[in-house]
C-alpha cells in the first residue's frame, strides 16, 4: 500500500482558497490524499470503484476522527450533478 505523501504538496497547490468548496477526489484508493486534505479543513469526498479500497479509506477516516464521504462508483459513469 502506498503511504508516501511526497506528492501531497503538488496537489495542495491546486486546491481552492475557499475551504467550503466541495472537492471530489477521483480514484481515491484508500484515501491517502483525501484524508490529508480533509485534515486541512477542506470539504472533500473520495470516489473509487474498488470496494476494498473504499472500506480501508472509511476505517482510516474513522481512526482519524474525520468525517469524509467515500463513494464506491465507476468515475466513467458517475453523475456529478
Amino acid at each position: 500500500m502506498n503511504t508516501n505523501l511526497a506528492d501531497l504538496e503538488f496537489y495542495k497547490r491546486w486546491l481552492p482558497q475557499n475551504k467550503d468548496a466541495h472537492i471530489r477526489e477521483l480514484c481515491c484508493g484508500t484515501g491517502r490524499l483525501t484524508l490529508q486534505i480533509a485534515k486541512d479543513g477542506y470539504d472533500i469526498s473520495g470516489i473509487d470503484n474498488t470496494s476494498s479500497m473504499i472500506e480501508q479509506a472509511k476505517v482510516k477516516a474513522s481512526e482519524s476522527r474525520l468525517e469524509v464521504e467515500f463513494i464506491e462508483a465507476d468515475i466513467r459513469t458517475l453523475d456529478l450533478q
